[in-house]
């Protein structure tokens, strides 16, 4: 890689570091949303707004090579993954491994390391394998609190549906693989865009703020550049000895600087 694609890399993971900052935030507040609603019918939002944080975090970490955060990601997708198709459901347990897998990213994000100054703790391993065997296994839901102490009862073989009941259509959309494919393709597109495109405001804005002291730096001295200009304009008036070349040729450099920034 030339030094100018490490340049730019470590730009890139400058801005990423920002928007991942959001996502693990978003994350974060899931998880404790989950702790306080103990309510299975109330996870499902919780759990998918999770899950699309989580995955548009994967897709900014692939975008700018970083490995390490893309493959937690993907772990911490599969675990939301099974609670939204119902294989397991949110434990104690699970909270606290992903907990612990938070701040593994947040460590990751935090070591000095490669061009954009990002490297991997140690437990990012253990954390992916930890997340693995939740994503395989069914955990007990969490229980807030002592409850009645359940009577087993004989389950009939057939439960008729009350008259009038309406079923509630399920939320699914089928799409073709290679076309999915294409529009994460197309997103992660997006996404070095707008992170090249945060780079180029945050340099303009740098721009902005050293023209902005050479500005003040100039109106501090205008007044002599000024002074001098009337006074070397006067003794030639009167025919008196030339002004010093250098006087002269520092007075057209004040002119030529103040002319090229007005361009």
């Amino acid at each position: 890689m030339s030094t100018g694609d490490e340049e730019f890399l470590r730009q890139l993971r400058a801005t990423f570091k920002v928007e991942a900052d959001e996502h693990l935030r978003a994350i974060s507040a899931g998880l404790l949303e989950l702790e306080k609603t103990p309510a299975p019918d109330a996870h499902r939002k919780i759990v998918e707004t999770v899950f699309r944080a989580a995955h548009s975090l994967k897709g900014a970490a692939r975008a700018v090579d970083l490995t390490e955060i893309e493959s937690l990601c993907q772990s911490v997708e599969d675990v939301f993954g099974a609670w939204k198709r119902g294989e397991s459901v949110p434990s104690t347990d699970a909270l606290d491994t992903l907990y612990r897998t938070l701040d593994a990213v947040t460590s990751t994000l935090a070591a000095p390391a490669g061009a954009g100054g990002t490297g991997a703790p140690p437990d990012v391993s253990s954390q992916r394998q930890s997340l693995r065997r939740l994503g395989n296994t069914a955990a007990a839901p969490i229980h807030t609190g002592p409850g009645p102490s359940a009577i087993p009862t004989a389950v009939p073989a057939f439960v008729t549906p009350p008259v009038g009941a309406k079923k509630v259509p399920e939320e699914t959309v089928r799409v073709a693989v290679v076309k999915l494919e294409a529009r994460l393709l197309e997103a992660e597109e997006l996404l070095i865009t707008k992170l090249t495109a945060a780079q180029r405001a945050a340099e303009l804005n740098e721009l902005a703020s050293r023209f902005e002291a050479w500005r003040k730096a100039w109106a501090a001295v205008e007044p002599e550049a000024r002074r001098l200009r009337r006074s070397r304009d006067r003794r030639a008036a009167q025919g008196e000895s030339h002004a010093p070349p250098e006087l002269t040729r520092l007075l057209e450099f004040f002119d030529w600087s103040v002319d090229y920034f007005k361009a």
